[in-house]
């Protein structure tokens, strides 16, 4: 008897250990499955955290960024995660067998403003990267000239029935005048028949009478009488017209100079407003020079732009294809000077973008100022440089400075004078030249030859955006956040924009199947549960 109870209580206890065994594999089965259920609910919480970008943003400039802002800065941020996660968790309620996940905190990181603007830059250069690449087969067409072709045929068209129907109205018009024309001539006609019958039949009636005396006298008699009728009548009718005219310049206002001084001025207010409520002007200061003054400018101004500090772990630079990319991104996100406006275009805090992207400067009219300035100087060198390798240009202007310092009495000036004669030549030309690229046309690379190389106002343009390239995400930033602001709400702010989010996540479970202690240190026990830790970390910015 006591070999079988040896082995009852033997197996019993083996028993007990294969049972422990057992539940605590199925124990920890239960945890690793729930643990990976929530690890993939918070990345996907996370990854619906980033998907309330900023739509004004991608719509209008191609990038995406959250506005922290709008979600109530982090503490909205987690209350809105820890909602996404209990709607993710397996039916929906936030507990998945005995397990619970919820975010206890979460930060964004790559502010829109941070480290110059990096992760702007990164974002718009990886668009241009994979746009352009995608519009491979539009800009294959485009080279193959249909669409153009296309365009061009309806223009054509379009034009050509419009001129047909001005031609037949015009047609038209001439058949009324030349009908008025050839009634006018009928009662002319009809007018000297009947003149003509008149003074036949008195030459018929003389020539039939013996009274020659009496007879001449009366056929004189009655030509006199046709003869005046034919003089005074016209004569009565200029009378008729002279008082018409001297009524009508007596009802014609007089004014006194006052009255004509003070219009001057009323129409000179009205036109200061009408410029001030469509934002354009007269070109002022050095642009003038090269802008004729019926031409308008914009007037836009910004204002200036103040960010909240952002702390940067480390130095990030963009490299020289993200700059190239960066420019073909400002160029098509962007107007210029000489862009057409249309009535679909969408505000613009300014109206010339590329020019403020170069600039720097918080108005149209200074940003447009310091590009023609730019590019005056730069011609002025060029003009100066040809005018030195012509010797004919160099003996009038040695002769024009020689004839200047006879008359100073200053011989040992010729040579200050020949050179500044030179340089005035050179300006004058670079003048017409920046002139005529802002009119649109093209000029010679290099002057005195009307073949060759062209440059257009663009093709300046592209020189100094690269030069500027390294202040261009910084630029295009604060412009993007004017452009918003003016479109959509005031309250947008580039410094709240943030691409990324780092969150922490705590997952409790509760022991259900087994339990045993020396498993609290395997799941870190902390209360009455198991609970562990999660980091998880989100980025819009991809390559």
């Amino acid at each position: 008897m006591k070999v079988k109870g040896s082995i009852t209580i033997f197996l019993s206890l083996a028993l007990l250990f294969v049972t422990a065994l057992i539940g605590s594999l199925l124990e920890s089965a239960r945890v690793t499955v729930a643990g990976e259920i929530a690890l993939d609910n918070s990345y996907l919480a996370e990854q619906n955290i980033l998907a309330e970008y900023q739509r004004e943003l991608w719509n209008d400039y191609h990038i995406f960024f959250v506005d922290a802002s709008l979600l109530n800065g982090e503490e909205g941020a987690v209350k809105l995660a820890n909602s996404y996660m209990d709607k993710m968790m397996p039916g929906g309620k936030g507990d998945y067998l005995g397990t619970t996940a919820s975010f206890t905190s979460l930060s964004f990181k790559e502010n829109m403003t941070e480290n110059n603007c990096y992760f702007f830059a990164k974002q718009a250069a990886a668009y241009m990267k994979y746009g352009a690449a995608a519009g491979v087969d539009k800009k294959l067409i485009n080279n193959a000239n249909l669409i153009k072709t296309a365009e061009d045929g309806t223009d054509t068209l379009r034009k050509g029935l419009k001129i047909k129907v001005e031609a037949e109205k015009k047609l038209i018009e001439l058949e009324r005048e030349k009908k008025k024309l050839e009634e006018k001539a009928n009662d002319i006609k009809k007018g000297a028949e009947n003149i003509k019958e008149i003074i036949g039949t008195e030459v018929h009636a003389q020539s039939k009478s013996g009274l020659l005396g009496v007879e001449e006298a009366k056929r004189s008699e009655s030509s006199n009488q046709i003869h005046t009728k034919m003089v005074e009548k016209p004569k009565a009718m200029a009378k008729k017209i002279e008082v018409q005219k001297s009524e009508v310049q007596d009802d014609t206002p007089k004014y006194t100079e006052k009255e004509v001084a003070d219009a001057k001025k009323k129409y000179k207010e009205s036109q200061k407003n009408l410029d001030d409520a469509t934002g354009d002007g007269s070109a002022r200061g050095t642009l003038s020079f090269f802008i004729s003054g019926d031409k308008k400018i914009s007037k836009r101004k910004i204002s200036s732009t103040a960010w909240g500090e952002v702390q940067t772990e480390k130095e990030e630079k963009t490299d020289l294809v993200e700059k190239g990319l960066l420019i073909l991104y400002a160029k098509a996100h962007f107007k210029n000077f000489l862009s057409k406006v249309k009535e679909e275009d969408k505000k613009e805090a300014l109206r010339y973008g590329l020019e403020y992207l170069i600039a720097g400067k918080e108005s149209d009219e200074a940003n447009l100022s310091s590009v023609a300035n730019r590019i005056f100087g730069l011609r002025t060198i060029v003009w100066y440089g040809y005018f030195l390798t012509r010797k004919d240009k160099m003996a009038e202007a040695e002769a024009i400075a020689a004839a200047i310092a006879s008359v100073l009495a200053l011989p040992a000036a010729i040579e200050i004078i020949k050179y500044g004669i030179v340089m005035g030549w050179s300006m004058d030309e670079a003048r017409k030249e920046v002139k005529s690229l802002l009119k649109g046309d093209d000029i010679p690379l290099l002057p005195g030859k009307s073949e060759g190389v062209k440059l257009k106002y663009q093709s300046f343009l592209d020189s100094f955006l690269v030069i500027a390239s390294g202040k261009l995400p910084i630029r295009m930033v604060k412009l993007i956040e004017q452009n918003i602001k003016l479109r959509y709400y005031q309250g947008f702010r580039a410094d709240s924009m943030y691409a990324g989010v780092n969150g922490e996540v705590s997952v409790k479970t509760m022991p259900r199947i087994f339990r045993l202690a020396f498993l609290d240190g395997i799941v870190q026990r902390k209360t009455d549960n198991w609970e562990a830790g999660l980091q998880l970390s989100q980025s819009l910015c991809r390559e």
